[in-house]
């Protein structure tokens, strides 16, 4: 059996001799060719490839890019977490050049933009793509050209040491931001850090660890805490061939996935499908299922192992309709994750821990207590020896260290990184432990002097049908609230959901309660956003982009009614409804999957699986081809159906 210890000591050594570029941390990721790097379906069968073979991909695609005459360009990066990805990142950095990793969720003009300010000229793409404005080659063409492949002995000075990716699109301006060798060096290292204090990380099943590819690369989390950390020393990917809830399960339990790292629309999707299906088997049964959590995390408090054993047992039947018993850790990042959530997920056995980092500073901690406590605190721990938190005079954490980026641009122009990164996160400090409470830039300072933190008050809402976000008032003395609603939303609906919210808010202590709610029917988010924006949402309305009206103001109409619907229309009606848990009747034609009805990304993959099986079709996979109403379901797969 492989004496991990050692693996790790070897590796970490190797590295910290060496100048720390990426030429030295691909040496050592390659340095065991007999490892599989990743696992995934291909077709009906299952596919693995080691890392010899991986390496000898890489350096063809390397010759190929060579032979284009590029060398210290910026190139860039698109598609999905998978072996293809892998191959076209190191081969652009084999080749002498660059990776620009392309957010493929923002807009194309987004994406075009950024590709001008870095001069790109290529990109590489796992699929053939088009509309980036610069020349494409897809994977099949980059590794199918007839070539030689760089020599093995490549020269250190001829690998290209930089890569580039931008931040998330509630961003108001364009930013990217710029690491070298050395940087992504010292996260790497921080893993020995981490393995000695969090003994789980390091556990293997059947003696195998095998990371399940759910975050994408290109975003930090992904990048460090998935990619880098684990081909270092050799471990194993397991790629998904979609995101539906079935195929993730499936897989998890297929290739026996040890760890999951996931931002949190997957956990709270899972509470969301666990917690339906407990409370449709009645009162007693929901109250029982409650009692065995609390008894799982007090035992988890008292004695972790006794407390995983217990679970085990007790939740053997979701257990197994989940990841079963092979995943030991999981972590959260990313985003804010509820409470409710880490509860129910660590009381089911599984070891859900919150971390943190940013694109500015790469991953800086996490909470990495075995005991649920801590956990259920929001703690993302203490900082890796590489980097020092502080708090600044308004609570906001501020970093420093080895690993934040080297330079950013900021709207096009290049700016050297501050030596003290302002997160804008509001955190608290106990014994040397840091925990996430809000965003200072959306903190309001009440008329009574009480620092009012949006986040902190949108918990304590349900709207899981409607997108909503609270922000501050027009002279920031007080909080709203601000639901998007669909155009044809029925009177009793919408005085249901008012009638709602009005008692959640006067459930709140008085000093906390939101001064108004309002309504609106325009877009609350900008298009390629993965949340709200409170920035981008206070300036659409004070452009008028997004119009206010109280539930006074608004017109009430009707939902229309159809006596003659097709029967695509109703197939599709039921399945929306089956997947979001929710009565036919809510589903109205024009209902937005996301903004309207409050689906996840995770439950529109479930959605498109069950029409494909349905109607025995294959919908695109491609977002902006897909429709998000159930009108434009109707219409797309009628077309299919020609």
């Amino acid at each position: 059996m492989e004496n991990i210890p050692k693996t790790v000591n070897v590796s970490d050594r190797a590295l910290r001799n060496s100048k720390m570029t990426f030429a030295d941390i691909y040496a050592v990721t390659f340095s065991r060719p007999e490892k599989i790097i990743l696992e995934r379906d291909e077709g009906i069968k299952s596919a693995s490839y080691t890392y010899a073979e991986a390496d000898i991909l890489i350096k063809k695609a390397a010759g190929a890019v060579k032979k284009l005459g590029l060398k210290g360009r910026f190139i860039g990066l698109n598609g999905r977490a998978d072996l293809e990805w892998i191959v076209m990142f190191w081969a652009i950095l084999v080749s002498g050049n660059k990776p620009f990793l392309i957010n493929s969720n923002l807009p194309t003009a987004s994406v075009s933009s950024q590709l001008k300010t870095l001069d790109c000229t290529l990109v590489l793409s796992d699929e053939k793509t088009d509309g980036f404005g610069v020349m494409t080659i897809s994977y099949g063409e980059l590794v199918s050209n007839e070539t030689d492949s760089v020599a093995h002995n490549f020269i250190g000075d001829d690998f290209g040491n930089e890569l580039a990716l931008s931040t998330s699109g509630t961003s108001l301006s364009e930013k990217i931001c710029v690491y070298d060798g050395e940087e992504i060096s010292r996260q790497i290292l921080n893993a020995k850090y981490i393995i000695k204090n969090c003994k789980t990380v390091k556990k293997h099943y059947h003696g195998r660890l095998k990371l399940l590819l759910f975050l994408p690369l290109y975003h930090i989390f992904g990048l460090v805490a998935t990619f880098f950390w684990f081909s270092f020393f050799g471990r194993t990917f397991v790629s998904l061939a979609d995101y539906s809830s079935a195929t993730i399960l499936r897989t998890v339990k297929k290739y026996g996935v040890t760890h999951i790292f996931a931002v949190p629309i997957l956990w709270h999707t899972i509470e969301k499908t666990v917690m339906r299906e407990v409370r449709s088997k009645g009162e007693t049964i929901a109250k029982k299922f409650e009692k065995g959590l609390d008894i799982s995390i007090k035992l988890r408090n008292f004695c972790p192992a006794l407390g995983t054993a217990f679970a085990k047992r007790a939740f053997k039947e979701v257990r197994d309709k989940l990841f079963g018993d092979t995943v030991f850790i999981c972590i959260s990042g990313g985003s804010y994750i509820k409470e409710s959530t880490l509860k129910l997920i660590n009381g089911l056995g599984y070891e859900l821990h919150n971390g943190y980092g940013m694109s500015e500073t790469g991953i800086t901690s996490f909470e990495m207590s075995r005991k649920f406590t801590p956990r259920l605190a929001k703690s993302v721990g203490k900082p890796f020896p590489t980097v020092e938190y502080k708090l600044s005079d308004d609570g906001v954490l501020l970093v420093k260290g080895k690993t934040t980026c080297r330079y950013v641009y900021i709207d096009g122009v290049k700016t050297p990184a501050d030596e003290w990164f302002y997160t804008g996160d509001v955190f608290t400090l106990e014994n040397g432990v840091y925990a996430i409470t809000g965003r200072k830039s959306d903190l309001v300072i009440g008329e009574n002097g009480e620092n009012l933190s949006p986040d902190l008050i949108e918990k304590q809402f349900d709207t899981d049908k409607y997108a909503f976000s609270v922000l501050g008032n027009e002279d920031m003395t007080g909080l709203i609230m601000v639901v998007r609603i669909p155009e044809d939303l029925f009177s009793l609906r919408l005085n249901g959901l008012n009638s709602d919210l009005e008692s959640q808010n006067a459930a709140l202590p008085v000093s906390f309660r939101l001064s108004k709610i309002f309504y609106t029917t325009d877009e609350i988010m900008p298009v390629g956003a993965i949340k709200v924006s409170r920035a981008w949402l206070t300036r659409a309305i004070k452009t008028g982009d997004v119009k206010l009206k109280t539930f006074g103001e608004l017109n009430k109409k009707e939902t229309k009614t159809s006596g003659d619907e097709s029967e695509i229309y109703a197939i599709l009606r039921g399945l929306v409804a089956k997947v979001l848990g929710v009565e036919e009747s809510a589903v109205s034609a024009d209902a937005n999957f996301f903004t309207d009805l409050g689906g996840t990304s995770l439950e529109f993959f479930d959605l498109i699986s069950k029409i494909n099986e349905a109607f025995e079709i294959r919908l695109d996979s491609d977002y902006t081809k897909l429709e998000y109403t159930l009108s434009g379901m109707e219409r797309l797969v009628g077309e299919y159906l020609k």
